[in-house]
């Protein structure tokens, strides 16, 4: 009898998720009036006790041109740290990243801030802290 392949990664995924593996994912952005920007994420896994945290950090300036919102990295870190292995810490060279936005009352709350990514997808409210 053959074991089917589709079934074999079908439980290794569900073994996998189910008692191997965690996983975090944090990011914050804070856009200033003086046209800068500050970008940290935080993204920790644990696999197998094997834990990896990569934290990336970017500085740089935004412009706006009418429903256009463009952030241009000037400085860029990513830190990687293994509890097992070589832990790495680089600067980083990042290409502008451009949005549409907009500004919404929210269905709850206060006005926030819309972002549209080139792929189509809108993320938000982002409201003022």
């Amino acid at each position: 009898m053959r074991t089917s392949t589709r079934l074999t990664h079908a439980a290794r995924r569900l073994v996998a998720q189910a008692c191997c593996s965690a996983s975090s994912f944090r990011r914050r952005a804070a856009l200033a009036a003086n046209g800068t920007f500050v970008y940290s994420q935080l993204h920790e896994a644990n696999l197998y006790g094997y834990i990896i945290k990569t934290y990336l950090y970017a500085t740089g300036t935004l412009t706006v041109s009418g429903a256009r919102l463009t952030l241009t990295p000037t400085s860029a870190r990513n830190t990687v740290m293994k509890t097992c292995g070589r832990s790495t810490d680089e600067q980083l060279t990042l290409d502008p990243s451009s949005y549409g936005s907009r500004v919404a009352k929210g269905a709850d709350g206060p006005a926030g801030l819309y972002l549209t990514g080139s792929d189509g997808e809108e993320a938000g409210p982002f409201t003022p802290r």
